[in-house]
């Protein structure tokens, strides 16, 4: 309010005298924070086949398409702003089109043994199989299990992986609460779910997914660094504590957003989308500053868009801060200079797009 204040006696001045005073003008060139809109978050999780060794026969796909993996179940959770959630799981048929299964894993060369023991703990745990047909399955060649699957498959409970995908796409980018695309998060998502999603979505022509898609694992690095493992049940033990169905795509995906939702808070960040956002994010996100800073920044009542007004309206570190940054005065330097290249460049953005404005009115 005291900027906005300053801006219209500074234009009162301009209008008056013909130019405004220096100081206020000073003043007011200070960036103005906007305030930040929550975002839908999509957390995702892939069940699928276990992939063999590459051979030179493979396909050639575009970069971030190399995954050739076979979805065999999708599971997501929608956590909306408006404070509900709403969740997506598909069971999913595997096979080519006018494939059998034996077929479907030697054209896409996947390691059919681990494939179908991964299959076979997985079903048996969704009660779709019995523990003893699982005990049976164990000892059985790949292609007698290969033909129970494709029996299996054939049930209506499983839906060919187009449609899945389809339905996946629309759960996705259609909300009838917000017209924004949402951010997709999956657990080491950057070289696995992502990667997969993509893969299929190339290869059966469905649209890509314009959505902004992240990874929860480099998040957690730097909130929670120092930890033996990174795995999903590895931190949601830590984090959460509790027992969950690992390797259950709905499960993974309930469990992932527990886990964020505990980072946010730990980082007191307003809303769990905050975690991915560049201008309200963590105060890890910037480079040179760890937990421990972060935690003493915080504690000094500073969050990223509070120490970026702040970098942008003083040349040098304040006292209080100075305590707690080891190099403050480098550290200072380069976000001043980095914050205020963005400023700038912002700012010239406005300009253009209000002349071009003004051109067609």
């Amino acid at each position: 309010m005291a900027t906005l204040a300053l801006r219209i006696t500074a234009r009162k001045c301009a209008k008056h005298h013909g130019r405004a005073p220096r100081a206020l003008l000073k003043k007011s060139a200070v960036p103005f924070q906007k305030a930040y809109v929550p975002k839908r978050v999509v957390f995702y999780d892939l069940e699928t086949s276990i992939v063999a060794k590459r051979n030179s026969y493979d396909p050639v796909f575009p970069k971030g398409m190399t995954r050739r993996n076979l979805i065999v179940e999708i599971g997501a959770v929608d956590d909306n702003p408006g404070g509900h959630s709403n969740v997506f799981h598909k069971l999913v048929d595997p096979r080519l089109a006018n494939l059998t299964l034996m077929e479907t894993l030697r054209v896409t060369n996947q390691n059919a043994k681990g494939t179908f023991n991964f299959w076979n703990k997985l079903f048996c745990e969704k009660h779709i199989i019995s523990e003893e047909e699982r005990r049976s399955r164990k000892h059985m060649p790949v292609e007698e299990q290969a033909a129970l699957y494709d029996t299996l498959f054939d049930a209506d409970a499983f839906i060919p992986a187009k449609k899945a995908l389809s339905e996946f796409i629309a759960f996705c980018i259609l909300d009838r609460s917000t017209l924004e695309a949402p951010i997709l998060v999956a657990h080491n998502g950057r070289s696995f779910d992502h990667n997969i999603l993509r893969h299929h979505c190339h290869r059966l022509c469905l649209p890509q997914l314009s959505c902004g898609m992240y990874d929860s694992i480099p998040a957690a690095r730097q909130i929670m660094p120092g930890l033996k493992s990174y795995s999903l049940g590895a931190l949601h033990a830590k984090l959460v504590g509790g027992e969950f169905q690992h390797h259950h795509a709905l499960a993974d995906a309930h469990a992932l957003n527990r886990i964020c939702r505990v980072l946010a808070k730990y980082e007191e960040l307003p809303h769990i989308s905050c975690l991915w956002s560049e201008s309200h994010g963590s105060l890890t996100n910037i480079k040179g500053v760890g937990a421990k800073t972060s935690k003493s920044l915080r504690n000094a009542g500073y969050n990223l868009p509070t120490l970026r007004s702040t970098v942008l309206q003083r040349e040098t570190c304040p006292s209080p801060i100075q305590k707690t940054l080891r190099n403050h005065k480098t550290l200072w330097k380069s976000l001043r200079k980095k914050w205020t290249k963005e400023a700038k460049r912002a700012e010239k953005g406005k300009r253009v797009r209000g002349r071009k404005r003004s051109k067609s009115v």
